[in-house]
């Protein structure tokens, strides 16, 4: 592996945590603090994960 696509994996993987947090965050922020706020906040947090799972591994058979 050269050190360019080294470099740019690290990037993207920083990138993508800090991006991720983000998101969380926000959602966090806007669930509140009632009960049922932090359940509809763990299923937003929940669907996100999934979506962005989803999504890496169509990227990844994209390139095969």
């Amino acid at each position: 592996m050269n050190a360019d696509r080294l470099i740019r994996m690290l990037f993207n993987r920083v990138l993508r945590r800090s991006v991720n947090k983000g998101m969380n965050a926000g959602i966090d922020r806007m669930a509140g603090d009632s009960p049922e706020g932090q359940q509809r906040a763990k299923q937003s947090k929940k669907m996100a994960r999934q979506a962005r799972q989803a999504q890496r591994v169509v990227r990844k058979l994209g390139r095969f």
